[in-house]
């Protein structure tokens, strides 16, 4: 977890790399977003999941837009 400077609050080290962007910018447009929408259950579940520490070794990149969370064990 980060404040809204960036700097980790939950003990953790920083992060070393990395892009930085603006807060204030435009979203990307849904047209153009890529990635797998998943329904309200399965979010709610992946949010537990994550809660529980079951993704814990797994890199944050490997969730970045990928659809469930079983979608990163099947993608090796």
């Amino acid at each position: 977890m980060f404040n809204v400077l960036g700097e980790p609050i939950d003990g953790k080290e920083p992060l070393a790399d990395g892009e930085w962007r603006s807060i204030h910018q435009l979203p990307v447009p849904l047209t153009q977003q890529e990635g797998r929408m998943v329904t309200l259950e399965a979010a709610i579940e992946g949010c537990e999941r994550i809660l529980q520490d079951e993704f814990a070794e797994e890199p944050e990149r490997a969730m970045y837009r990928i659809g469930s969370l079983d979608d990163i064990r099947r993608q090796g």
